[in-house]
């Protein structure tokens, strides 16, 4: 199964810990583990990386209205 993101990528990284959406870019894809993909991402604003499950990520949309930047994977 190909993956939905690479590195590279701009993501928005949701995570009811956090309480709001980051912005964040893939660093690396890791190999899937109990058919979940899970990826390394870096916000700009901070000092390491996370690494996160494919179904935390939504792809940025780059559009007019700065306010919207969600997009169904």
């Amino acid at each position: 199964m190909p993956e939905v993101f690479a590195v590279g990528d701009t993501v928005v990284y949701n995570d009811s810990v956090i309480g709001r959406p980051v912005k964040c870019r893939i660093t690396k894809v890791m190999p899937r583990e109990h058919g979940a993909s899970f990826y390394h991402i870096r916000d700009v604003t901070e000092r390491h990386e996370r690494s996160v499950p494919g179904n935390t990520l939504a792809r940025r949309v780059p559009d007019a209205d700065s306010n919207s930047v969600f997009a169904a994977n």
